[in-house]
């Protein structure tokens, strides 16, 4: 039996997931609400799986996972969470995550992704990171590294003591597409993803030596005076060191960030610092020296272990020149990556609260929607009972009708909030949209009440359209318009083959005379508008009017034209 501590901040959700996890035969031995408690379980109660969300109250999930990971902790983390962009699953992975599911998903997802996890495989689905194998330790590096034939050794030595592919090439006696394809062997056989990763498994291996300064310090006048106020006025830490690595000069955001002031600052190294772990202040003191030596712009992500805490960075820099174009070191800055993740995880949570939300109202909507549907449909039944019975009566018809009327405007409303919802579906069928015009035109000018003339095209008329959300626009269409037209209604159709295999579909409805006025809408019917324009989007289309109503309507709609037409 597989022990698995939850963390999430929601009770119901632990429970689901823990009821799911029961029943496949795990062991649940803690479910926590917040990322400290997940973080002490996970190191007391040694899981083989800690499930947690992100947005944790106390310490986030991000911090959780890297914790741990510092701590060599055997537990494998499954971040669970509604934050389901690509962004995010990276972040979980470089933090050192296992695996990474959408709450989103289905739950036999979720306990997919469990499995996987205890085989000793990792789990992001295509998704969201593409193919992403179970990540390797680094005690095989050795092993690796031994493998290595000693040309693709020497070019190695070469690449991370910063020797760029023509002083390779020269050195070696080379072509350059050779020394190109000696790197993305090295990059394939040490599975690294890009030179500063191989330089950091240089470094373990021993294989990294420190790096010659191409030129000195210039002389005279400090570049600190000359550049203060413009450091200051910067927004963000900003640092010039020089070849060597010596701090010379930096802004007060600067000194902010790294906890030290100006005297304890300026001309030390990060190697000198007493505050950074030894190992990760070589590993970036040897990085700052390959960039002097390509002199080159660069950016890279790195964690430094400050005050008991990781804090990851971006850290980028650009040469700095004197006025003979003398290379006087780097110009750098940084951000806190820690901070930017957090407020990233932290909007997204709340935006993913605020769909929660809006999803919850629209069930809300739509369940007492339903609830008055049904109760109008017994009524409805009721009056056309007691109307079998009795005489022709005013008030009895007149009821009928607004019962009729109102379970029209609910099932719009209903028709509303699914399209909001997401569960609002087309199901288009083969359907010769000429016919299917004429019947609905006569079905609904039988009783007398509307009055329309029908032109229609000759060109080709057979489509996919879902012929009963199709009548539904025509319905209300003729319905409205025929409210404020004292005479006769005129539908003319028209239909132009287009590209790709797809009709033009345009329907015009409105008043025979021109000059016949017609008024705005009114409240109750406006929702009904709404939806035949949504209705109209869904079908590629669109619907338009102006008010006074000279014209009527006009819909148009993109249709993929039938095997028939074909």
């Amino acid at each position: 039996m597989h022990k698995i501590v939850i963390a999430d901040e929601q009770p119901l959700l632990r429970a689901a997931v823990q009821a799911l996890l029961s029943a496949e035969g795990h062991q649940v031995v803690a479910a926590v609400d917040n990322g400290a408690d997940a973080l002490q379980q996970a190191l007391s109660l040694k899981p083989e799986v800690l499930i947690l969300d992100l947005a944790l109250p106390r310490l986030g999930g991000l911090e959780v996972i890297r914790r741990l990971h510092q701590r060599q902790s055997r537990t494998r983390t499954l971040v669970l969470t509604a934050q389901s962009t690509e962004h995010i699953a990276g972040l979980c992975l470089q933090a050192g995550a296992s695996g990474f599911v959408s709450k989103l998903e289905s739950v036999e997802e979720l306990g997919e992704a469990v499995r996987t996890l205890l085989r000793g495989r990792a789990w992001f689905p295509v998704r969201s990171l593409g193919s992403v194998a179970a990540p390797q330790g680094l005690q095989a590096e050795d092993e690796q590294l031994r493998n290595l034939s000693p040309r693709e050794r020497t070019v190695l030595r070469y690449l991370v003591n910063g020797r760029s592919n023509k002083d390779i090439a020269d050195e070696l006696a080379l072509s350059d597409r050779t020394v190109s394809t000696y790197k993305v062997r090295l990059l394939q056989k040490l599975q690294a993803g890009s030179l500063a990763e191989l330089l950091e498994i240089a470094w373990r291996g021993g294989l990294l030596e420190r790096l010659p300064s191409t030129v000195s310090v210039v002389d005279g006048q400090s570049p600190q005076a000359a550049f203060q106020e413009l450091l200051e006025a910067m927004p963000t830490p900003v640092s010039l060191r020089d070849v060597d690595g010596y701090l010379r000069a930096c802004n007060s955001r600067f000194l902010e960030a790294a906890g030290t002031t100006l005297e304890d600052a300026v001309g030390k190294r990060v190697i000198d610092s007493l505050r950074v772990p030894p190992e990760e202040a070589l590993q970036f003191h040897q990085y700052y020296l390959q960039a002097v030596a390509q002199q080159q712009p660069f950016s890279r992500e790195l964690v430094l272990h400050l005050h008991d805490r990781a804090y990851a960075f971006r850290h980028w820099g650009a040469p700095y020149r004197n006025a003979q174009g003398e290379l006087v070191g780097m110009l750098c800055s940084f951000v806190d990556l820690s901070e930017q993740e957090q407020a990233i995880i932290r909007l997204t949570h709340a935006n993913e609260q605020n769909q929660a939300v809006r999803r919850a109202r629209l069930a809300f909507l739509h369940g007492v929607g339903e609830e008055f549907r049904r109760m109008l449909e017994m009524i409805a039944s009721q009056l056309r009972e007691v109307a079998a019975g009795l005489a022709d009566s005013p008030a009895l018809y007149q009821a009928r009708r607004d019962t009729g009327l109102m379970l029209e405007r609910i099932g719009v409303l209903l028709d509303l909030a699914d399209h909001e919802s997401g569960t609002l579906l087309l199901r288009p069928k083969s359907t010769d949209l000429v016919r299917l015009t004429r019947d609905a035109l006569k079905a609904l000018t039988a009783d007398g009440v509307l009055s329309a003339e029908w032109q229609a095209p000759q060109a080709p008329s057979l489509a996919w359209i879902d012929r009963g959300r199709y009548q539904q626009i025509l319905t209300i269409l003729l319905q409205h318009c025929g409210l404020r037209v004292p005479g006769p209604l005129q539908v003319t159709a028209s239909s132009a083959l287009l590209g790709h295999a797809e009709m033009l579909w345009e329907l015009h409805i409105g008043p025979q005379q021109r000059e016949a006025l017609l008024g705005p809408p009114s409240d109750l019917l406006e929702p009904a508008l709404v939806l035949c324009e949504r209705l109209a989007q869904m079908m590629g289309g669109q619907l338009r009017w102006h008010w006074p109503l000279h014209d009527g309507y006009l819909l148009t709609l993109r249709l993929r034209l039938s095997q028939a037409t074909l």
